[in-house]
């Protein structure tokens, strides 16, 4: 049977789990999880972040729901995975001076594993690279080019040395292994995960990508691209 909310605030003022690291940060925010101010939703659209690009995810963006029994048995199967390829066709002529970052929205659902308090265990979840116009090979993001630490987003730095020409195309992949955060929790087979990553609003999840000039974003830019997920279950 499936821990409810009320039975999980029980356990942390029992102080059996503890609140001194990013990963039970996650859990205990995801307690608290319908009581979230929406307020600390990013919404509203930035006319001064101007978008770069005319993008395109996969179609469907590929969801592999988390199975806790899959993960923690003798095959560990490393379920729980969020991948897409986003193609970015640039909009005007971008040179050594302009700063460039593919900004990423998160889902609304997935917020409780975003943010300052859990930089560390997203960005440790995050695979992802990167390949220019003209060239063959997909090159990695480094650690200190992914920032995880604004609420709801993922930011990830551009090279400005590239010179890039309007209509020249750079191809990002992205992987999300939001299983291995949920395995970290350490919470057991019986634990509703949907506490943490609920099911989608709409029957799927949707990501918003632009490259832009700004590391992060306050509000939504223009024109940002919208992607959808296969499957709108992200725990099974």
């Amino acid at each position: 049977m499936k821990k409810n909310t009320l039975v999980a605030s029980s356990i942390l003022a029992l102080g059996i789990i503890g609140m001194s690291t990013p990963i039970t940060s996650v859990f205990a925010e995801s307690i608290t999880y319908q009581s979230v101010n929406n307020s600390t939703d990013i919404n509203g659209e930035n006319p001064e972040n101007i978008v770069l690009d005319q993008g395109e995810f996969d179609s469907p963006i590929n969801l592999s729901q988390y199975n806790y029994s899959f993960n923690n048995g003798d095959f560990n199967f490393g379920t729980g995975k969020v991948v897409f390829d986003y193609s970015s066709k640039s909009l005007i002529d971008l040179d050594e001076e302009t700063d460039r970052y593919f900004n990423l929205k998160l889902p609304s659902e997935f917020k409780l594993i975003s943010g300052k308090n859990n930089e560390t265990v997203l960005k440790n979840a995050i695979t992802a690279s990167y390949k220019l116009p003209g060239k063959t090979d997909y090159t990695n993001f480094g650690v200190s080019n992914i920032d995880t630490s604004h609420k709801g987003q993922i930011n990830f730095t551009l090279p400005k040395t590239a010179l890039i020409s309007t209509n020249q195309v750079t191809n990002i992949k992205v992987q999300i292994d939001f299983g291995k955060i949920l395995d970290d929790l350490a919470l057991g087979s019986d634990y509703d995960y949907t506490q943490i990553i609920p099911n989608a609003k709409n029957g799927s999840y949707k990501f918003k990508g632009a490259v832009t000039s700004e590391d992060h974003f306050n509000v939504i830019p223009d024109g940002m691209t919208i992607g959808y997920t296969d499957d709108g279950e992200a725990v099974k």
